[in-house]
Order: C-alpha cells, then structure tokens, then sequence
C-alpha cells in the first residue's frame, strides 16, 4: 500500500528525544544515497525552531505537524513507512507502543525502555545513539522495507501480548491482589 511518509518522529521536541540527532541521520542519508526521504515530525517544544531552521538548511523533505490529537495519531501512523525514536533514555514509550500496533518498521536508540520493548531484528530496529549507526539502520531499513513484512507483523503481535487492555488489565489486577 502507498505510504505518503517514508519516516516519521513523534514526539517531543526537547533535547532528552533527540529530535536533532533523528535529524542528523536523515541528513546522513539523503546525502549517501542522493535520496529525499519524505519525513513528518510530530510535535512541539524548545527545540521546535531549531529543527525547522535545519531541516530548511539541508534541504529535509520535512512535513512538520506541531500538535495532533490523540485519536488522530493512529491515522497518521499509517500513512508512514518507518516510525524512529531517538531519546537518551525512556519509561515505557506510547509513542513507539502505538507505531507497533499500527505495524510500521520501528527503529529505537538502544537505551532502557526502548530496548525494553524492541527486540533486535525480530519486533524492529536498535541502533546506538549516534548519527552513523542510526543513519546505517535507517538506510537499511528504507532498502530492505518490503522484505520486512516479518518484523511489522511480530510488532504487532507483540503489542497484542504484551500491552492490549486486557493483557494490561490482568497485569494491574495481578499486582494488587498479590
């Protein structure tokens, strides 16, 4: 099915996100391949002007949304391709939960709370938190999308199992009547 979005960050735009290091690596990308992958950024913060001054500068073929609400986010998710998230650390990230059961390719900074949910290759994608290595996953993953069917559907699955409301019904009720 045609994606409108070849990558999207959502999230906010703050430092501990890293919505510049997401950045770095499209730029890294596009210029490798001679590429323009088609990016949607989604959300707001301090860091909202810089991203917008150097997606300008470096020519990102960057749709920037400032706000979405939340019964839009699904929608949107699946009009992209590939989902990435780029914090320095994480609790249990919605935004990535969301992109799993929507079933896009997720690529995640290999930080607690993102590796907590990504399993390397077989649910999405780690990568370490820097430009080179995120720029290398996200090229990969932009060639080899099609062959990745596996992946968006163990991501799904996982959600499935792990984080439905019945199944995080069951773990709430487990931990007060133990």
């Amino acid at each position: 099915a045609f994606k409108e979005f070849d990558i999207v960050f959502l999230g906010r735009m703050e430092s501990v996100k890293n919505p510049l290091l997401f950045l770095k690596a499209i730029d890294s990308v596009n210029k490798r391949t001679m590429a323009s992958l088609h990016v949607l950024c989604i959300g707001s913060g301090s860091l909202y002007k810089d991203i917008s001054i150097f997606c300008r500068e470096h020519n990102i073929n960057v749709t920037m949304i400032k706000s979405l609400p939340n019964g839009r986010v699904p929608e949107i998710l699946h009009k992209s391709k590939v989902y990435c998230i780029t914090s320095a650390h994480e609790g249990c990230p919605k935004a990535l939960l969301e992109s799993m059961a929507c079933g896009l390719v997720c690529i995640g900074t290999r930080v607690r709370g993102i590796a907590d949910i990504i399993q390397d290759n077989y649910n999405g994608f780690l990568s370490e938190g820097n430009i080179q290595s995120l720029g290398n996953k996200i090229e990969d993953v932009m060639k080899k999308y099609d062959s990745y069917l596996y992946i968006r559907d163990n991501a799904v699955n996982f959600i499935k199992e792990n984080y439905s409301f019945d199944q995080v019904m069951r773990n709430l009720v487990g931990i007060f009547v133990t």
